[in-house]
Parts: structure tokens; sequence; C-alpha cells
């Protein structure tokens, strides 16, 4: 199965840790990068955020890229359906 979404997150995490259990909730596979153990990823991330580490960052690729800052439960379901990563949620 081909993953569309990165998860990147840390560790003791409390939001990390909510996305990850609403990504696993929904059935969505996800790739998780633990930005302290990556300073690259952990680079990555604060180009993104212009210098500042933002948690969680989630980036869905699908049909159109969604970069989500700590997204609320009804944001990440959104671009979920909307990249059609997991149509089957629209349903629920």
């Amino acid at each position: 199965m081909d993953t569309y979404v990165t998860l990147y997150g840390a560790k003791g995490c409390s939001k990390t840790f909510q996305t990850e259990q609403h990504l696993k909730q929904l059935g969505v596979s996800y790739n998780y990068i633990n930005v302290t153990a990556n300073p690259i990823a952990e680079s990555d991330i604060k180009d993104f955020h212009d210098g500042e580490l933002k948690l969680p960052t989630v980036i869905v690729e699908r049909r159109g890229t969604r970069m989500l800052l700590a997204p609320s439960e009804k944001e990440l379901k959104r671009a979920l359906i909307e990249t059609a990563v997991a149509p089957w949620i629209a349903e629920a």
C-alpha cells in the first residue's frame, strides 16, 4: 500500500500523539519522522515554518499537497478527503 501521509513530530509531544491516534482511528497509513532524532528533518520543518520548530506537522500528498500545522481532527480529515488519500472517511 502506498503511503501519502508524513507526520513530523516528537516523542512526548501530546499533539503529535493525538494526531497519530487520529490517523490510526481513520485507518490511514503514514510515515512517522521523529524530528528530535533526525536533525535533517528538524531543519526541514524549521525551513517550512520560518525558522520555528512547530509540531506536529503533517504533509498529505496525492492529488495536491497539503501541509498542516498541529491540525484539528476536522482539518486533518478534510485534507485526507480532498487529496483522495482516504475517501472512505467522507462516508462516516
